[in-house]
């Protein structure tokens, strides 16, 4: 497990007119500020609560859940924090398998252990982050830089994305994907009728393959 910070941020308060049942995962009466927090902070799945006169909500709401439905309001209804995950330098060390990346601040960890596509997802939730996200050519190189200088790794290696019912590739959080790097030359992607992930090929400078629930090595990253 990767060794990380937690911090807690007070971010406004939540609109009125929105119902954030389909979002809770625990509730409680008579506590304190404090102890919701803590709550929070020890539920591998809680990145926000509420809290008002000693009821606490505790919340899974995505980042991209929170921001199209415009949750937090600056004024009136329950206050909100969000609890920030992240890592530092000093507990990202290379003999764990880690790598601190100083230009955003993250922690990026190489997991040899092989597991299917949700398993590894999971795996990168509970050390606060998610699986590696290559949107743009600065995280490709970056990726290959990690796998194939740093690390020294050679395997098929689980990243970020899935394809949806309508052939788009999208990220955890929804986004759709921009960025491609598919090993054309081997026929990539293939569009098998299983094939909904995405592995890099690291003896092919890190280009994609389309790949079903296969189990592979993976990688996580968390931002400080």
């Amino acid at each position: 497990m990767i060794q990380t910070s937690l911090a807690v941020e007070y971010k406004g308060n939540i609109n009125a007119s929105i119902d954030i049942t389909p979002w809770k995962i625990g509730v409680f009466y008579e506590t304190s500020l404090i102890s919701c927090i803590m709550m929070c902070m020890q539920a591998d799945n809680c990145f926000w609560t509420t809290f008002n006169n000693g009821a606490c909500d505790l919340l899974s709401v995505t980042k991209k859940d929170m921001d199209n439905s415009q949750l937090i309001v600056y004024n009136g209804g329950l206050q909100i924090f969000q609890m920030i995950r992240g890592c530092s330098e000093q507990a990202c060390q290379l003999s764990d398998g880690c790598v601190f990346i100083d230009d955003d601040s993250s922690c990026i960890k190489y997991y040899v252990d092989r597991l299917r596509y949700h398993s590894a997802r999971t795996i990168c939730k509970r050390d606060g982050g998610e699986l590696f996200r290559i949107d743009s050519l600065i995280k490709q190189k970056r990726v290959q830089y990690l796998l194939n200088d740093v690390l020294n790794v050679n395997a098929n290696v689980t990243v970020q994305g899935i394809k949806n019912s309508a052939n788009k590739w999208l990220f955890d959080d929804g986004t759709l994907m921009t960025y491609f790097n598919w090993n054309a030359y081997e026929g990539q992607p293939n569009n098998g009728t299983s094939e909904l992930y995405i592995y890099i090929k690291s003896s092919k400078q890190c280009q994609w393959h389309d790949i079903g629930l296969y189990e592979n090595p993976f990688l996580c990253e968390i931002h400080a």
